[in-house]
């Protein structure tokens, strides 16, 4: 019996675009306009954003939702400590009691002396959001309390445009019939392959087409239903660190970055403190582990917030909970023992992940690459990616079949300059 070709597929935003997934310029103006306002009316989340470019002369273009979510989350971080033990670098540089925090907090607290908490009122919050928000223990500062709040509203808020797209492309909504058929189709030629798919998108769209497709596959929990379990309403499926050690020659399907079909259970069997995530048969709000329950010190001194989702500048960290440890691990050993790697809408913007890919192709050469990105800078990539891999002294000419097929056979790269669509409707035709 012939041994089945490995192929590692890394899905970024560009594969979810085809069913009206948002571009990253998208969120971030979305995550600007919503949220909570300071007490000028404007939106906290736009006043980081103008904070950064106009006073910190950051270019427009290189901010964005995830910026903003570094910045509240360094706030929460500096939030979390008593002015002495305050470790975090922004105490070099503000006080708890300057006037710049007027732009990034505002709320109404209710306090009594004699009591050991406290409540918060948030001006234009969600009566449910306001409910939450009572008797606080006061070993929490109000002002941590509020920016944990908005943290998760924020990643609410982009978990709803997450649901809003993956809902209508599973359903079969408007427009996305035609890129469903043509991707089940593209994976029922690869059934005879051994398909590890990690995705850095949020939704189960790739699940969907796999079912579709009959492609039974692996998500890292206690079962092997896949997403028949889904279908059959199984309800909560807990994740199994040790089966992504055995189930290394299984279809599979990673969230490397998250989704918005897990949650977090904010607390351990003695219900203290601690964390564990889930995968749900249905999506879930990042609040509905309630507002800033769930923390880890990763590092110490510095407190990260533990969402289903994972967004913002501290991936690094945050890879380092399982599942999400796992995951990396088996994408670390895909890459390096691969066939072939197929790299679909993603920037090479995570140099976490970057850098998997750069050691996996220089100690695998024979791992066959191909990158589908309509905007992809050629001689940019060579200098910044490929050149981490091989020597090259210049840029050689490449074979061209098609207009937009760049086959580099020196470097087992091949780049399809074109959209997911038209790349499945190009793999279809040949």
């Amino acid at each position: 019996m012939s041994k089945k070709e490995r192929k590692v597929f890394l899905l970024g935003a560009g594969a979810a675009i085809p069913w009206n997934g948002p571009t990253t310029k998208c969120l971030t103006a979305l995550v600007c306009q919503t949220g909570f306002k300071n007490s000028t009316g404007q939106y906290i989340t736009q006043a980081v954003f103008d904070h950064l470019e106009q006073k910190c002369e950051i270019l427009q273009a290189e901010i964005n939702f995830e910026t903003i979510l570094n910045v509240i989350e360094d706030f929460i971080d500096f939030w979390s400590h008593t002015e002495r033990r305050n470790i975090n670098g922004l105490s070099f540089f503000i006080s708890k009691s300057d006037v710049l925090w007027d732009n990034y907090l505002n709320y109404s607290l209710k306090c009594d002396p004699a009591s050991k908490t406290y409540s918060i009122e948030i001006p234009g919050a969600s009566e449910y959001i306001n409910a939450s928000l009572q008797w606080i223990s006061k070993d929490i500062p109000p002002q941590k309390k509020f920016l944990q709040v908005l943290f998760s509203d924020i990643l609410d808020i982009i978990a709803n445009r997450v649901f809003d797209y993956s809902n209508n492309a599973t359903l079969g909504g408007s427009g996305t019939d035609e890129m469903t058929k043509l991707a089940v189709h593209h994976f029922k030629n690869l059934r005879d392959s051994l398909l590890r798919i990690y995705t850095l998108n949020y939704d189960r769209i790739i699940q969907s087409i796999l079912d579709q497709a009959g492609i039974h596959f692996f998500e890292g929990t206690t079962d092997e239903g896949g997403y028949i379990a889904e279908k059959l309403n199984l309800g909560i499926r807990h994740f199994s660190p040790p089966n992504f050690l055995r189930h290394v020659n299984y279809n599979c399907v990673y969230h490397l970055h998250g989704s918005a079909f897990w949650e977090v259970i904010p607390e351990d069997s003695n219900r203290l403190p601690y964390y564990s995530f889930v995968l749900k048969h249905h999506f879930s709000f990042p609040s509905a582990q309630g507002h800033g329950t769930a923390e880890v010190e990763m590092e110490k001194g510095r407190k990260t917030q533990i969402s289903n989702i994972v967004s913002g500048y501290r991936k690094t960290i945050r890879i380092g909970l399982s599942p999400f440890r796992q995951m990396f691990s088996a994408f670390d050993r895909d890459c390096l023992v691969g066939d072939e790697m197929i790299i679909i809408g993603y920037s090479f913007g995570d140099e976490h992940i970057n850098d998997i890919i750069n050691k996996a192709r220089h100690s695998n050469p024979s791992l066959k690459i191909e990158i589908i990105d309509p905007a992809i800078d050629i001689k940019g990539f060579f200098i910044d990616i490929v050149s981490k891999w091989v020597w090259f002294d210049k840029l050689v000419e490449p074979d061209k079949p098609s207009e937009d097929v760049y086959i580099f056979k020196d470097y087992n790269l091949t780049l399809y300059k074109m959209f997911f669509q038209d790349y499945l409707a190009y793999k279809v035709e040949t």
